[in-house]
């Protein structure tokens, strides 16, 4: 999802643009707090007006609204972070892409390890260390992380050479494991 279809969502649904920047409970929460404090404004306002204190319809109005301000300002700042990091796990995937060319596959190994500890869901770097396990002759591995991209990313072009590779696999190991 791109950054501005994140701030558009958040916009119109306060928190609902931190779900896909990967903070799902912060996103839901405020989601979940505009939406009862409005509602509740609404219902004081226009539904039962009598029943609902008139400070309590106020109080919701400000809540609401703070909700929505925090909402914006917390997209701001967490997709800036969000920004950040993803730029440097492309700089990670891109030194283990050279590490790799170099032979060295320990430097890219750590690399990737770095590059998964910043985000572990980006199906990119999950198949790169697939990719390094399966030439290191770490098959069970490899098939693990291309389960992995099966889970994080169903629907994309990593998915499906995921599971291409899962369901005939080429090389010595896949025909030593296969059934005669």
């Amino acid at each position: 999802m791109t950054r501005s279809t994140c701030w558009f969502l958040n916009f119109l649904v306060p928190g609902a643009g931190l779900v896909p920047i990967r903070r799902e409970w912060l996103g839901i929460a405020l989601a979940l707090l505009f939406a009862l404090s409005i509602n509740l404004w609404i219902a004081g306002q226009w539904i039962a007006p009598v029943a609902v204190p008139s400070w309590l319809s106020l109080l919701a109005l400000c809540i609401g609204i703070a909700g929505w301000a925090a909402a914006q300002a917390l997209m701001m700042h967490l997709g800036r972070r969000h920004d950040a990091i993803d730029a440097e796990v492309d700089s990670l995937l891109a030194q283990a892409a050279l590490d790799i060319r170099r032979n060295d596959a320990d430097g890219a190994r750590m690399a990737l390890e770095a590059a998964l500890a910043l985000n572990g869901e980006r199906p990119d770097v999950l198949t790169a260390s697939a990719d390094l396990s399966d030439s290191r002759g770490l098959s069970s591995e490899a098939g693990r992380i291309r389960r992995r991209i099966l889970q994080v990313a169903p629907r994309s072009k990593w998915a499906v050479a995921a599971q291409e590779s899962l369901s005939g696999r080429s090389g010595p190991e896949s025909k030593a494991d296969a059934p005669n």
